[in-house]
């Protein structure tokens, strides 16, 4: 995403791990050569102990404890020869190496043993099971100590194939990732700025010139390797760790009941509390490039999707980069809980037609100025143009000599009454929304709610209080459904036009957790697909659909990370076991929440 790339967070607490990395990385564009041999003696170095030590045989078998105590040891003998070499530049990930290493040394024993035996068999008279199984006896017979082993069949096809194609001098590529993946992982999104900074502190003088971004092919987004971007806020204190991090307020944790977005109970479940971590994804990238180009033209974004396969971690992570990025936002990721639960409704007595919600209003403002405040004190209105918005009677909560009012103390004052709180609402949206000086960006979720029938009744719309208020006639929801332009009527030829911000988007997700009738979300759907050709230079849809299936894994590797399920204590089992995986991929259907509730689940 362009806004990570362009705010580097120098205070994070990995900062100097990407620092390190970074110059790693810049060795190894700058000194191919020196760098491979590097990386040959210390895998040789590696290499060496796996094989010295009888007992790393039966690694696969050992408890996550005594595999530790193994791994513990081991790297301490391995670092100890690095460090008399010089060569400890590779330490961060020494353990993934020795983890791979017994699991090649493993495969090279058995290897070994298939391919001696298969000199003496006819190996093309056999079927390929009937050679698997011929192998297992005559081993057996001579008592193989690896013939029991879970992975025996696995490695012996595999002997078998590069027995047949003449690759056994070629070293053996695993289901397990390479170096490189391992490298690239946890950096990759800010080595541009980084490669920078390697630079500048070694006193290179080649300064990068700002260019246009390079996206990837379609191709190549297949084969890339997911990136996890960490949104934990490192000033929090320690006793709110459970808490959602400020960057994404107002977030919270809620009832499991209520049906809200699960990447939440993610953070909730896991053990470990320092992190919380969203992956960026190709269609959050389609998003961000929205963004990125908003402050010339304004945008409007619709993100649908089906149940569960991340829409709300994928907005969450949006507003992230875009408060990052110091664009003024709006974000609403309960229209749900504004669809139904708004206390009270009131007719505006300054604009015949329109309804208020004050107490929704109120906390609509509060948590905009919880966010912005230094940013809405930039904006200010006279008396005059307030009074645009009030009777005289409603002007009388206001400061007697009050001249002028910057944004930040029209919520404030918002929060002393109801009488004023929807009029102080339509103030700070309309300069928000007409201002050219900041990008101001809404993002609002489960926003397909607003088209199923309302829940705000009165009598003074309806006299027999059965016919609902609709949501555009509605204070608090007009401006968004203004921007966003999108109908349920069936007639295709009524195509909206949209109001939008001077400066800025809206970002709109949908939600397939409440019931919103099939044929209106249909309608919805068909509708926006008409208003991106009828208005293509504003619209963009975007589609989040299924994890890939590098992305299954690597959303597995985190949950172990983290500490979530079973998962927690498998000690990277099921990462490591290709059948595992492909196991959780099959019953999740790919979809995130569903994966997620397979590694929670213990049976």
């Amino acid at each position: 995403a362009t806004a990570i790339v362009k705010s580097t967070p120098k205070d994070h607490p990995l900062f100097s791990f990407w620092m390190l990395k970074s110059l790693d990385e810049f060795l190894t564009k700058e000194k191919q050569e020196a760098t491979k041999i590097l990386d040959e003696k210390v895998e040789a170095i590696v290499r060496a102990e796996v094989e010295s030590n009888p007992s790393h045989l039966k690694f696969d078998t050992l408890t996550g404890k005594e595999r530790r105590k193994v791994l513990f040891e081991t790297s301490a003998v391995v670092n100890e020869k690095l460090t008399k070499h010089k060569l400890d530049t590779k330490r961060f990930y020494l353990t993934k190496w020795l983890r791979k290493s017994f699991k090649e040394h493993l495969y090279q024993q058995v290897a070994s043993a298939v391919w001696a035996k298969l000199a003496t068999v006819d190996s093309d008279a056999n079927g390929l099971d009937e050679l698997v199984q011929l192998i297992r006896l005559q081993l057996e017979k001579e008592e193989f100590p690896l013939v029991n082993h879970d992975n025996f069949r696995q490695w012996t096809i595999r002997a078998v194939e590069e027995h047949k194609s003449g690759d056994k001098e070629k070293e053996p590529i695993g289901p397990y990732p390479s170096e490189e993946e391992m490298v690239h992982l946890p950096y990759s999104f800010v080595m541009n700025s980084l490669i920078r900074v390697s630079k500048e502190s070694r006193g290179v003088d080649d300064s990068l010139e700002e260019e246009n971004v390079q996206y990837p092919t379609a191709d190549e987004d297949k084969e890339a390797v997911p990136i996890f971007m960490d949104v934990f806020d490192e000033n929090q204190a320690s006793e709110d760790e459970n808490a959602v991090p400020s960057i994404l307020y107002p977030l919270e944790y809620r009832e499991r009941q209520t049906k809200e977005g699960r990447m939440m109970e993610e953070w909730e479940l896991a053990a470990r509390k320092d992190s919380k971590r969203i992956m960026l994804r190709q269609s959050m990238r389609k998003v961000a490039q929205v963004l990125d180009g908003c402050e010339t033209t304004p945008k409007r974004v619709l993100m649908y999707g089906r149940h569960g396969v991340g829409k709300t971690a994928a907005m969450a992570g949006l507003v992230a980069t875009a408060r990052k990025s110091g664009h003024i936002v709006m974000y609403v990721p309960d229209a749900n809980q504004l669809h139904k639960f708004g206390y009270y409704i009131e007719p505006s007595e300054v604009t015949e037609g329109m309804w208020n919600l004050p107490i929704l209003s109120q906390q609509l403002l509060e948590r905009l100025l919880h966010v912005n405040e230094d940013d809405l004190k930039q904006f200010s209105v006279d008396r005059d143009f307030i009074e645009k918005f009030f009777t005289d009677s409603q002007m009388e909560e206001f400061p007697e000599d009050m001249k002028r009012m910057d944004l930040s103390e029209l919520c404030t004052i918002a929060q002393q009454s109801t009488i004023i709180s929807g009029g102080c609402y339509d103030i700070v949206l309309d300069v928000l929304m007409t201002q050219e000086e900041r990008p101001f960006d809404i993002f609002i979720d489960e926003f397909n709610i607003f088209y199923k029938q309302g829940e705000y009744f009165h009598m003074d719309y309806d006299i027999d209080v059965k016919k609902p208020i609709p949501y555009f006639e509605i204070n608090l929801f007009k401006p968004w459904m203004d921007a966003m332009a999108l109908t349920i009527e069936d007639d295709g030829e009524k195509i909206l036009t949209p109001k939008l911000m001077k400066k800025g988007a809206i970002v709109a997700a949908t939600s397939e957790m409440h019931p919103v009738p099939k044929k209106a979300h249909a309608t919805f759907i068909e509708n926006a697909k008409r208003s991106l050709v009828e208005h293509p230079n504003n619209f963009v849809m975007v589609e989040v659909p299924r994890l890939s299936q590098i992305e299954v894994l690597h959303t597995l590797a985190n949950y172990e990370d983290i500490g979530l399920g079973r998962l927690r204590l498998d000690s990277g089992y099921v990462v490591n076991t290709p059948l595992e995986v492909e196991y959780l991929r099959v019953m999740s259907s790919s979809v995130a929440q569903h994966l997620m509730n397979c590694c929670i689940q213990l049976d």
